[in-house]
């Protein structure tokens, strides 16, 4: 390979590099706020074990059909919800929501000072978390945690929020996951692209020199 080739695939490699940073959980770590007066209540199911807010965002999901109010952020009542606030603003591609399976979780992000429902979602999936954050079915759940979510998405947001809308009024999320990327670049980033655009200009004038 020639000198002129190798300043030239490096430098494509440069761009391309930035132009495709990898999707990430976006979420892991974030915190996370209960809103209510109902968080660690299982009437009818006797002391249930209840999580701190920020296990939900600690990246490792429960098990399969896990009890709903064990080791999870439980609550009872429609007019509760948790609220996960990211680490900056970012552009998400996929969600993954683990929660009691025989309700309904509406899941909102906030957009420009309010909240947009993203969709509502029946966790009665059971299967593997990708790394990009897509979901493999392998079973139906029928009791206890189940997964499901969203993807393919293009939002841009720096929070989200999850509220039951219905079901049993034993409700409960064992993790969330928002993958995506930061939306605006750092600094950082824009200098890679940089350089990598200046070295193939400046090979392709000595080219042509």
């Amino acid at each position: 390979m020639s000198k002129l080739h190798g300043i030239l695939l490096a430098a494509a490699l440069c761009v391309s590099a930035v132009a495709n940073a990898g999707v990430t959980d976006v979420s892991l770590g974030a915190s996370v706020t209960e809103v209510g007066t109902t968080f660690g209540q299982s009437p009818g199911w006797g002391p249930g074990v209840l999580s701190a807010p920020g296990a939900i965002t600690n990246g490792s999901f429960l098990p399969t059909q896990n009890q709903w109010d064990i080791n999870t952020v439980y609550w009872t009542s429609n007019s509760d919800y948790v609220q996960v606030n990211l680490n900056g603003n970012y552009s998400i591609s996929n969600v993954v929501l683990q929660a009691d399976n025989n309700d309904i979780y509406q899941v909102s992000y906030l957009n420009n000072g309010s909240w947009t429902v993203l969709g509502d979602y029946a966790p009665t999936i059971g299967g593997t978390v990708n790394a990009d954050g897509t979901i493999t079915p392998t079973s139906s759940v029928g009791w206890g945690l189940g997964l499901n979510g969203a993807s393919g998405q293009s939002i841009t947001t720096t929070a989200f929020r999850i509220q039951a809308i219905s079901g049993d009024n034993h409700y409960a999320v064992g993790q969330f996951q928002a993958y995506g990327v930061a939306a605006v670049p750092e600094p950082s980033t824009y200098a890679m692209m940089g350089l990598g655009l200046f070295a193939i200009a400046f090979a392709r004038r000595r080219f042509k020199a």
